[in-house]
């Protein structure tokens, strides 16, 4: 088996894979019959750099971001501190009446804009928010250990 494959086992028609993994972030993808696929189960992914998407892992210190509304949109992502501002990395999914993205974040401030069809807005739904001194006014959001 090559490195960083892990091996699955079908069990009453699933397949489970067991994985020891360290505290931090993790992007994954399976392999069907040779085919590299992000995870159908998980709408958490963000861009592989090569056209596809990764599936993303959602530990215990996962912060949702919701932005209510926006029904007519058609692309909503989440651009922040945590992402060196990369407005194409990670993609709201639609769940009712929410855009909704769960990220794995440390412990500590993050400074944050939700992108609406190519639009950069604050979070209308937290009232923190914090200028950059470089003239951007960002939503912010402390986060503390559980």
């Amino acid at each position: 088996m090559e490195p960083g494959r892990q091996a699955c086992e079908k069990v009453d028609g699933q397949w489970i894979c067991q994985v020891n993994l360290p505290p931090g972030n993790h992007a994954y993808k399976f392999v069907v019959d040779g085919q590299w696929i992000p995870d159908p189960k998980n709408p958490n992914q963000e861009k592989d750099g090569f056209g596809g998407y990764n599936s993303l892992l959602a530990p215990e210190n996962t912060y949702t971001f919701r932005l209510k509304g926006f029904q007519d949109a058609h692309q909503v992502s989440l651009a922040g501190s945590f992402n060196d501002w990369k407005e194409n990395q990670y993609f709201m999914q639609r769940e009712g009446h929410y855009w909704v993205f769960r990220l794995p974040l440390e412990p500590g401030l993050h400074t944050y804009k939700f992108v609406v069809d190519g639009r950069w807005i604050l979070d209308p739904g937290n009232p923190n928010w914090k200028d950059d001194g470089k003239g951007h006014i960002n939503s912010l959001i402390k986060l503390s250990l559980p």
